[in-house]
């Protein structure tokens, strides 16, 4: 609309203001059919650029407006206008990530190993224990809630260590229900 806005403007203030017709004078949002300028097959900046890049390293967001991916996924661009963070999206949401973590080259293959870049920006430092995903804890933290007393101190006092160590699997089944839904994303194509 601004452009369009723009370039009325531009065509008012280039006719005579004698000659104006209603048009001129009221331009309007769209624009018009008649130009004799032909109109551009593609958008002239790259904001809604209908490309897809690879991941070659997994990011994880830090912010609300960023978007995490694993490396091999594949990602729609939706504005690359800064050389440096790219708007993209994927069936995970979209949002903003690093633009030296893509490639262009759909065919090119994830980095693997411990050389590749991976950014994680939780609290890292403060390494905890490896979590691991306990179907049999979360079964009995889910029996015992079915069948607790309320007056029983030695098992609220279980309860609440397995729900502890529950919602530290959050992160790990989190990323596992991704990672089968990347699985039968690449299956549907």
């Amino acid at each position: 609309i601004e452009l369009s806005l723009q370039e009325a403007n531009a065509t008012a203030a280039a006719t005579p203001t004698s000659s104006l017709s209603e048009s001129a004078m009221y331009p309007s949002l769209y624009p018009s059919v008649s130009s004799s300028q032909p109109a551009p097959s593609q958008p002239t900046s790259n904001h809604f650029s209908k490309r897809q890049v690879r991941a070659l390293y997994d990011f994880d967001a830090a912010e609300d407006n960023e978007l995490s991916f694993k490396a091999g996924e594949l990602i729609n661009i939706v504005d690359e206008s800064d050389e440096n963070w790219w708007r993209g999206q994927t069936l995970q949401g979209s949002g903003l990530f690093p633009a030296n973590f893509v490639t262009s080259d759909l065919s090119a293959a994830p980095e693997s190993g411990g050389a590749g870049k991976s950014v994680h920006f939780a609290d890292e430092a403060n390494a905890q224990p490896k979590v691991q995903i306990s179907e049999e804890k979360i079964t009995l933290l889910l029996e015992m809630l079915h069948t607790a007393a309320e007056d029983n101190e030695q098992e609220e006092a279980t309860i609440k260590e397995l729900e502890g160590e529950c919602e530290s699997m959050k992160p790990l089944i989190k990323q596992k229900i991704d990672a089968i839904d990347r699985e039968r994303s690449d299956l549907m194509k």
